[in-house]
């Protein structure tokens, strides 16, 4: 479970940091990954 908890965090930081830099560029996709995060 340790694992798979880091998998889900690491993945986590990479869906936020990508939706950070897609704001950006396109905030509608920013507002996907984010409520995709918030899950």
């Amino acid at each position: 479970m340790s694992h798979s908890r880091i998998d889900y965090e690491q993945q986590f930081l990479l869906t936020y940091t990508c939706a950070k830099h897609m704001k950006l560029r396109d905030n509608n996709t920013s507002q996907q990954l984010y409520s995709f995060s918030e899950k």
